[in-house]
């Protein structure tokens, strides 16, 4: 339900700070939030504070705003990749053993498609 007047839920306006954040910028000062997002100062503000103390973002020593390591907890919580790997792994190590070769693992993400190489002995990522 929406309790702002441009008629975004709380929700929404949380989605927007979140997808603020990328590769290529991963920490944001308030300005620039405020910017990317199209909303005023006091309410990104107010959630970014909001979600920082509930450790969804961060902020740095120059109190820029980052993604938390909340957020990534309950991301990785429900990575359908990272199930694969781990069902899969023992049986690639086992056929892999003999030979202590490496093995390429591509999978597509809903952004991009990606490709790494693990070492099945370390469990490392190579490349």
């Amino acid at each position: 339900m929406a309790n702002s007047a441009s008629g975004e839920s709380v929700i929404e306006r949380v989605v927007k700070i979140m997808d603020a954040f990328s590769k290529g910028q991963p920490w944001l000062p308030l300005k620039e939030l405020v910017r990317i997002t199209g909303m005023s100062s006091s309410t990104v503000h107010r959630l970014a504070m909001d979600l920082a103390s509930s450790g969804l973002l961060e902020r740095n020593a120059s109190g820029e705003f980052g993604v938390g390591m909340k957020m990534w907890e309950l991301a990785s919580r429900s990575n359908p990749l990272e199930e694969f790997r781990r069902r899969g792994l023992p049986f690639l190590k086992a056929f892999m053993r003999p030979s202590g070769s490496m093995w390429r693992c591509p999978y597509l993400t809903w952004r991009t498609t990606a490709c790494s190489t693990w070492s099945v002995w370390t469990g490392m990522e190579r490349s």
